[in-house]
């Protein structure tokens, strides 16, 4: 992680910091792991993109959206081989109906 944050530039502000996948890669080198957790809507085709350019053999996936969730890990699985090991829901909202859900994938 030290090496990603070493790679990306200092001046910028956290939107300018944005930077393709495939440079990132280039300066710090190939993740074992990606964390993703995206909005409500779930997964962007542009992010999904990206995620594949890293390779990373393992995606950890925070959701709040169960419906998104599903979408996306089937969208990961059919079309590049990701497999869903495991999901735990985590209560961070106690008395409400809201519960986020991590998911581990891994592909070979």
């Amino acid at each position: 992680m030290a090496a990603v944050a070493a790679a990306l530039p200092r001046d910028c502000s956290p939107v300018a910091r944005a930077i393709s996948a495939i440079e990132l890669v280039e300066r710090a080198g190939r993740p074992d792991v990606l964390v993703l957790d995206p909005p409500r809507a779930g997964l962007s085709q542009k992010i999904v993109r990206r995620v594949l350019e890293c390779e990373a053999k393992r995606i950890v996936y925070v959701s709040c959206n169960p419906t998104t969730l599903a979408g996306d890990v089937k969208a990961l699985r059919a079309e590049y081989g990701y497999e869903l090991k495991r999901v735990t829901p985590v209560d961070m909202f106690p008395h409400t109906p809201h519960v986020e859900a991590v998911a581990l994938l891994t592909r070979s």
